[in-house]
């Protein structure tokens, strides 16, 4: 069938029949979404996938990195007042558990509060890496 062609003929023709195929099959795909409009419905505690959320490849759609389907929603930027924050309000930040939020507590009494974010470094249990991940969160 491709007898007397040069190899570049060759290699030029499997490309455009690889285009054709996989250009049509994309374009079939596109038609097919546009045509089902239906919304996706998630139940409330479950996160779209994303990049950037931690899911993706070998991760589960809902799941953040290092974090259960069960565990709670995370704050809202800025919103934990580090000085104010009740336990479950320390809780709610990514990583934070009963026993970390309670030594975040002892350090603000014992000390008389928070002068900066970078004092949660002071915290036993928090180093540089979780005061980097719920640094967003906190607020002075």
């Amino acid at each position: 069938m491709l007898h007397g062609l040069s190899t570049r003929q060759k290699i030029a023709a499997a490309g455009l029949a690889l285009t054709a195929i996989f250009g049509v099959g994309a374009a079939g795909n596109s038609y097919l979404n546009s045509t089902q409009n239906k919304p996706v419905q998630r139940p409330a505690n479950q996160a779209k996938q994303s990049f950037f959320n931690g899911s993706g490849p070998g991760g589960v759609a809902g799941q953040t990195k290092g974090r259960s389907s069960k565990s709670r929603p995370r704050p809202a930027y800025g919103s934990v007042n580090i000085n104010t924050g009740t336990q479950e309000d320390l809780e709610s930040l990514p990583g934070i558990g009963p026993a970390l939020a309670q030594r975040i507590l002892q350090y603000r009494t014992s000390s008389g509060g928070f002068r900066s974010l970078d004092e949660l470094d002071n915290v036993k249990g928090i180093g540089p890496k979780k005061l980097e991940e719920i640094r967003p969160y906190c607020r002075l």
